[in-house]
């Protein structure tokens, strides 16, 4: 799995992580929630684009590809589950890269 955020000050993050490597909470969120909800939302033409978040999920049943542009107001602009639900696994996949960044501790399982 991987995920590209990218915003207006030309920051690109590239993260990879393996399955093997992920706590079986973000595993079983994949799993159930995200499988099935490929696709690109918001828009990338309103407003400044500020972020844009890119999933690249490869399983066994084929692979997904999941684009966000502006999650935050995305999320207040929406009711969608599936806005809610892409942002619940990036928030979690955020704070597994930030807790294995260098000179941080091991992440939280």
């Amino acid at each position: 799995m991987t995920g590209s955020p990218r915003n207006l000050l030309s920051l690109s993050t590239t993260i990879t992580f393996e399955t093997a490597d992920l706590p079986e909470d973000v595993v079983a969120l994949v799993d159930a929630h995200l499988l099935d909800l490929g696709g690109t939302y918001g828009d990338p033409q309103a407003g400044d684009l500020i972020q844009c978040d890119e999933l690249h999920i490869e399983h066994d049943q084929g692979d997904v590809e999941i684009v966000v542009y502006n999650r935050a107001i995305l999320l207040f602009t929406t009711d969608s589950e599936a806005v809610r639900r892409i942002h619940q696994v990036c928030c979690r996949l955020d704070d597994i890269a930030a807790a294995t960044a260098p000179g941080t501790s091991v992440p939280p399982s």
